[in-house]
């Protein structure tokens, strides 16, 4: 009779984790139903990781050209002059607001 217990305890316990573990496989947060929610939330976070990526290599770019080995004398001028404001006589500085991303 105590085997008989036992067993019946052990069988309603996983029959209560089936019952759990299914119903947040159809109604929770990352069931079945919510796939698509989540499909598309990857393709939005795809998206922004893609653009963020194409920033970081035109930085990336940009740093390059700064490098001691090979420093662009144009770059190196526009930002010495911009950072120390020194502009020659006679000399004409247009500043540009950079785009705002979207």
């Amino acid at each position: 009779m105590h085997v008989r217990a036992f067993d019946i305890a052990v069988t309603l316990g996983s029959l209560c984790l089936l019952a759990f573990f299914g119903w947040h496989g159809f109604h929770g947060p990352r069931s079945f139903a919510n796939e698509a929610l989540i499909e598309a939330e990857v393709a939005r976070l795809e998206g922004e990781l893609a653009k963020v990526s194409d920033e970081r290599a035109a930085r990336d770019a940009r740093v390059a050209l700064l490098r001691p080995e090979s420093i662009d004398p144009d770059l190196l001028d526009e930002i010495a002059r911009r950072s120390l404001g020194y502009v020659k006589e006679g000399e004409i500085v247009l500043e540009i607001a950079p785009a705002k991303a979207k």
